[in-house]
């Protein structure tokens, strides 16, 4: 049943695709909802577009990428926090240009802890390469800023592609903490 669901989600990324669901980095639109933020983090992501991608993260997520425990101790080198996350980011492309993603499913109200705020949940499916065999899941909070828009806090870690994508699961996967978080 594993193989069969990853090849719909396959053919379904595919659809997505086709039908222009795909918010790419570069375009003219702006990333408007969280799932359009999710996809558009994905693909800057897989095409090393650092700048792209950390424009779509939170202070805090831009921390953690530049790896940056806290204020007190900020990352040795010149530049901005958003210039030092540009270069951490854009350092090891996650794919290239044929990289597909798309969001799947429903979104969530994912609940404040401890270690991030209050946000949105969204299930993202990346094929990072077309001779991929199959695409991988992941879960993302996205949390809406002062001025209204959408920035990325936080990743779950490695999801599992083969169980069902039900908006509790994606509450779980982003309510748990890593170690060393709180």
């Amino acid at each position: 049943m594993g193989m069969a669901r990853r090849a719909a989600r396959a053919t379904g990324l595919a659809v997505a695709i086709a039908l222009g669901a795909c918010s790419c980095s570069g375009s003219n639109a702006p990333a408007q909802t969280p799932k359009d933020v999710a996809v558009a983090f994905y693909k800057a992501d897989a095409t090393g577009d650092g700048k792209g991608k950390c424009a779509l993260m939170t202070p805090a997520y831009q921390k953690v990428e530049v790896g940056v425990d806290s204020v007190d101790h900020p990352h040795p080198g010149s530049g901005t926090l958003a210039d030092k996350c540009a270069k951490a980011a854009g350092r090891h492309p996650h794919g290239d240009a044929s990289t597909v993603v798309a969001a799947d499913g429903d979104t969530v109200n994912v609940p404040a802890n401890c270690a991030h705020p209050a946000g949105i949940g969204v299930w993202v499916w990346k094929k990072q390469r077309a001779n991929d065999p199959s695409p991988t899941l992941e879960a993302v909070r996205v949390v809406k800023q002062s001025d209204g828009s959408w920035l990325i806090e936080h990743e779950a870690d490695d999801p599992d592609p083969d169980k069902p994508l039900t908006t509790a699961r994606l509450v779980n996967e982003l309510s748990a903490l890593s170690d060393g978080e709180c």
